[in-house]
């Protein structure tokens, strides 16, 4: 492959997308520059504990650990607390060049590009918009993301004080395949993040009762299936069906009805965690305006029809990572490794004019 020394590259999102992207790039020779909107690097992956039990549960999140430690030995630049405000085209409209504002002075740089990657993620359904659940309002019910601060921070204890052998329900697809609230798509990451989740309770806590409540588990994969083995032997209650609605039940209990055996059958959990699906980033529709870059009907960004799921409709472009459409951290990663690609084949074929 010919030389990428003289050309350069602009990522907005310093997401795991975009940090892989990143070092790839440099590692290729590209000269890289990542923009952040907030004042940190590694977007969710860098809230998410591992679920490792006595084995890797493979979620992934040492990934970011490791690229960030290559980048730290990199010369790409990361400038956090900035955004960007416009693009500049040059010949045949190829991309050549951003402009980039810092949030709080407002001071304005310009940045040469070949190639400009978005890789903006996500943000997180609010279940409280659900209000039959109970977020927000009956203090047990937690998102998944909650839960794994307990995790993270090595307090599993506390999720239920006081109790000995709490019983604890996972919700599916809160927030996803869901045409009430305009997702009705899969969030692809529920389903897995949720075993990975009952299974690391269930190993640490065995007298703990736990089930997972779902509509219909998405665990294609090799190591998808093994999840699902391993959460049934060790006595997960898996649930065909979503509770419509939870309410206070006796004490402090949560009370939930679902359907067994065609009858609705009341049930009551000490804790419920709701694996909330993932939504469109905010600021997507505004670097639509900025970069013409289509959205979808969901809001995600558009790439180009059939299999170039990574280029898009703009001349230089590219999307990486959830901002393009759902994913699990493994599929993020797989997304950034094949947008680097295009953009390096791109780079390398590319001639003034052209």
């Amino acid at each position: 492959m010919p030389s990428n020394s003289k050309k350069s590259a602009v990522i907005v999102g310093a997401g795991i997308a975009g940090l892989a992207s990143a070092r790839l790039l440099s590692e290729n020779g590209v000269d890289v520059t990542v923009i952040e909107k907030s004042s940190g690097i590694g977007g969710h992956v860098a809230n998410w504990g591992c679920m490792a039990t006595s084995e890797c549960q493979v979620c992934h999140c040492c990934s970011l650990s490791d690229i960030i430690a290559a980048l730290d030995e990199s010369p790409v630049r990361f400038m956090t607390g900035w955004q960007l405000e416009s693009i500049n085209t040059g010949v045949g409209g190829q991309l050549s060049g951003v402009i980039v504002v810092e949030n709080e002075s407002r001071n304005i740089r310009e940045i040469p590009a070949d190639a400009l990657i978005l890789s903006i993620g996500f943000e997180t359904f609010d279940p409280s918009s659900k209000g039959l659940w109970g977020y927000g309002v009956l203090d047990g019910v937690i998102t998944l993301a909650e839960f794994d601060d307990f995790i993270r921070e090595d307090r599993l204890s506390e999720l239920v004080p006081d109790q000995d052998a709490p019983r604890i329900a996972f919700f599916q697809c809160v927030g996803s395949r869901d045409k009430s609230i305009g997702a009705n798509y899969c969030s692809q990451y529920c389903c897995k993040a949720g075993l990975r989740s009952a299974i690391r309770i269930k190993t640490d806590k065995p007298d703990w009762d736990v089930s997972l409540f779902y509509i219909d588990l998405q665990v294609a994969g090799k190591y998808a299936t093994t999840l699902l083995d391993n959460a049934k032997d060790l006595g997960i209650h898996l649930v065909q069906g979503v509770p419509g609605e939870v309410f206070p039940y006796q004490g402090n209990k949560l009370g939930v009805v679902s359907e067994k055996n065609g009858l609705n059958v009341r049930d009551q959990f000490d804790r419920i965690i709701l694996s909330v699906g993932q939504r469109p980033n905010p600021t997507a529709a505004d670097l639509s305006r900025i970069t013409g870059v289509g959205l979808d009907n969901f809001g995600f960004f558009r790439n180009l029809e059939g299999l170039d799921r990574f280029r898009t409709s703009e001349k230089g472009i590219y999307v990486a990572g959830a901002c393009s459409g759902p994913m699990d951290i493994e599929t993020t990663l797989t997304s950034a490794e094949a947008a680097t690609a295009d953009i390096l084949e791109d780079l390398s074929n590319w001639r003034e004019g052209s």
